[in-house]
């Protein structure tokens, strides 16, 4: 709100400019503006913002000590 016109302007070219060096396309750029998450986390990683274990449900610690028990089929009721 504080910028003038040319600062502003300026403002938005060096994001353009960083953007652009770090290989993000103008579409990614919209489609993250459009809300498209995944494009979003692929270029978060790629500008070393995010790490794919961030995006993990379970931490990979966790998941790697979870024991999974499954009802016995016997014990369905498949009829």
């Amino acid at each position: 709100m504080s910028r003038s016109i040319a600062q502003q302007f300026e403002h938005w070219a060096k994001i353009g400019v960083a953007l652009e060096q770090a290989g993000v396309t103008q579409e990614q750029v919209r489609r993250i503006l459009g809300g498209d998450l995944r494009v979003r986390e692929r270029v978060f990683m790629k500008l070393g913002l995010l790490k794919q274990v961030d995006m993990y449900l379970i931490p990979p610690e966790k998941a790697r000590s979870a024991v999974l028990k499954a009802p016995r089929i016997e014990s369905l009721d498949l009829a």
